[in-house]
């Protein structure tokens, strides 16, 4: 089941203990973290329609972490609830997008607080949805048990780039490594092979979530790749693999005539692609029930741009890891 609700504070226990009091009274499901990073990629991947933040926070406080939420969903409703806010700073999370702020010491009041707003959100929604036109991707007729048919559809709500930058950690590549004092010259092969790459949980959310059948999938995900494309236009590949050769220089200075002096002793030349990662919001919409459903999926679509780095190895053993920038290809 997709979580709705969120509390995010720095005291775990108090956390859990929010979130469950919330579920209890509103059947909503909730989901408490302390941790503001998980509470960003809680959001990316599930349809948080409201979330309760503490403002006292080590890492980052209430209202940096909104700005944040904000970012991938502007229509995201956020409460404040902190026992220890001050009143200019209470007054900034208004002027910067918070609906409600509630002291710790009335508790009793967060659960109606929360339908309220998950109410509002899903008003705001809909007319948003009135002025701005889906984009249907999948309609269906299906039967219930007493032999009714009736449709099931698949739209696009909204589009959100939400990085321009994205990296995959695991696609950091190591292309030369040279010793103190070497220089080469040797050309660097860049394979392309998928312009696109979808959430390892999407096939997960369109056939238990969505109920699309599996060999539909594949047709759904071009659909809203198609629609990415449309929305924000980029460089597409015109074949399914492309290989590029860049022809690189790399060098070293030799190691210093006293061996106690810090120096480089290697040095590991390092890429990766580089994606805009975003977030779209799909709806199904059921004529049965008359009932829509918020499901968010995360793409990421590959640019013509790499991101570099070196891992240098000092005489002390030491790694060191330097950001080299950014190149097209």
């Amino acid at each position: 089941m997709c979580i709705e609700v969120i509390v995010v504070d720095d005291n775990r226990n108090a956390a859990d203990e929010y979130a469950q009091f919330i579920k209890l009274k509103t059947r909503l499901n909730t989901i408490a973290t302390d941790a503001p990073d998980d509470a960003l990629n809680i959001v990316k991947n599930n349809p948080i329609k409201v979330v309760i933040l503490d403002q006292r926070m080590p890492k980052m406080s209430g209202i940096q972490l909104a700005d944040e939420l904000f970012k991938i969903d502007p229509n995201i409703q956020a409460i404040m609830l902190s026992g220890e806010a001050e009143t200019d700073e209470v007054g900034e999370a208004y002027n910067r997008g918070f609906v409600e702020y509630i002291h710790k010491n009335q508790l009793s009041v967060l659960p109606q607080k929360v339908l309220t707003y998950y109410a509002k959100y899903l008003k705001e929604l809909s007319l948003r949805l009135d002025h701005h036109e889906p984009i249907q991707i999948y309609q269906e007729r299906k039967g219930n048990f007493w032999g009714e048919k009736f449709r099931v559809k698949i739209k696009i709500a909204s589009i959100i780039l939400l990085n321009e930058e994205w990296i995959f950690e695991d696609d950091w590549r190591t292309i030369m490594t040279i010793r103190a004092g070497e220089k080469r010259r040797e050309i660097d092969q860049i394979d392309i092979t998928k312009q696109f790459i979808h959430e390892s949980s999407i096939e997960t959310k369109l056939a238990n979530e969505l109920g699309i059948d599996l060999e539909k999938i594949p047709i759904i995900k071009g659909k809203i790749e198609h629609a990415i494309i449309q929305r924000y236009k980029a460089c597409t590949f015109k074949t399914q693999t492309e290989t590029i050769k860049l022809m690189r220089e790399y060098s070293l200075p030799p190691e210093p005539t006293h061996p106690n002096k810090l120096h480089v002793v290697s040095r590991q030349f390092q890429r990766a692609y580089i994606y805009r990662m975003f977030r779209c919001l799909l709806i199904k919409e059921c004529d049965c029930c008359n009932q829509s459903s918020i499901f968010p999926v995360c793409i990421y679509q590959l640019t013509t741009k790499i991101k570099t780095r070196q891992i240098d190895t000092l005489s002390t053993g030491e790694t060191k890891i330097i950001d080299t920038g950014i190149e097209n290809y």
